[in-house]
């Protein structure tokens, strides 16, 4: 199952939502937010189902298809925080670093990100 967030160019729907999740099958999107905006209008609204790939499958059903060649692919991320991308192994970590130091001594900024704590979500 692969869930993806798109735009449709040249086509606007009367709920509103301009991002819209779906679920790729080949070269068709199943537009899940025409079919459950609550749940399905953010990726937010995605990560807060208690069983997603359940509510994904039972929302798919009679929900209607967009050719894939039709919309617009987007980054999967629209609410969620992101924490220093490129940041998880310490060779990126120092890759980083070098880099921001050639360009005004930002390094530090990125040690400091790397060895900040983290949520405990569990």
């Amino acid at each position: 199952m692969k869930i993806i967030r798109f735009t449709t160019p040249g086509l606007q729907f009367p709920d509103g939502y301009h991002f819209r999740l779906g679920m790729l099958e080949g070269e068709r999107v199943i537009d899940l937010t025409t079919k459950d905006p609550d749940s399905f209008g953010s990726v937010g609204g995605l990560l807060r189902l208690d069983d997603p790939a359940r509510v994904i499958a039972e929302t798919a059903q009679n929900a209607p298809q967009l050719p894939l060649r039709q919309v617009q692919v987007e980054a999967p991320v629209d609410v969620q925080e992101v924490w220093a991308a490129d940041v998880t192994y310490p060779r990126s970590r120092e890759a980083s670093m070098e880099a921001a130091s050639k360009c005004g001594g930002a390094g530090g900024l990125y040690d400091k990100v790397y060895n900040a704590p983290r949520r405990n979500c569990s």
